[in-house]
């Protein structure tokens, strides 16, 4: 089907996630608006909202979003109407974690956008950066080479730190201090 000139609907988006700074792991629900400012209503409207490789799909309230292509499907936006989709995903510790929204295509012509063609200046595309917060699980095991040692004897401590993720942990900084009776 074809665009109808005789027809104008003014469509917007936004897309506003729960936080901007969540920890790897958690729940992220993003909610997309539509908007249509008229003066016709917009038909055959479909927004792309795709998740990017830093999330793990969980759900969302429309039956009309297809979550392996990231469209949601809008038959019909009456003049004036907002309607909107929650998305909810799960942050994963690596990948892009920026949300792009877009109106990528439209039966109905939109006289300040042009759906699908990836301009962010219009107001028919938005995006939400998200800054994952890194979440490591640093365990520390010190074990002694001889745990009942003679007086004057040496000892080794092994100090084994491991981290179970599921971020990756910089700039660790380890403070190891010999018991009472222990000279280094």
């Amino acid at each position: 089907a074809s665009v109808d000139p005789s027809q104008v609907a003014d469509l917007e988006v936004t897309v506003t996630p729960s936080t901007t700074t969540p920890l790897v792991g958690d729940q992220v629900d993003f909610t997309i608006t539509l908007t249509n400012q008229g003066p016709d209503a917009g038909t055959g409207v479909q927004v792309l909202a795709k998740l990017p490789p830093g999330y793990t799909y969980v759900g969302s309230d429309d039956i009309s979003y297809d979550p392996v292509t990231g469209v949601w499907t809008v038959p019909s936006i009456a003049s004036g109407e907002t309607l909107t989709l929650t998305l909810t995903a799960e942050v994963l510790p690596t990948g892009d974690h920026d949300l792009v929204v877009e109106v990528t295509d439209s039966l109905t012509s939109d006289p300040d956008s042009t759906p699908g063609n990836d301009d962010l200046t219009e107001d028919d595309q938005a995006v939400a950066a998200v800054d994952p917060v890194p979440v490591a699980d640093l365990e520390v095991v010190v074990t002694a080479s001889n745990a009942a040692p003679v007086v004057g004897t040496s000892v080794t401590f092994t100090v084994v730190v491991s981290n179970k993720g599921p971020s990756d942990a910089d700039l660790v900084e380890l403070v190891g201090l010999l018991p009472d009776g222990y000279t280094f």
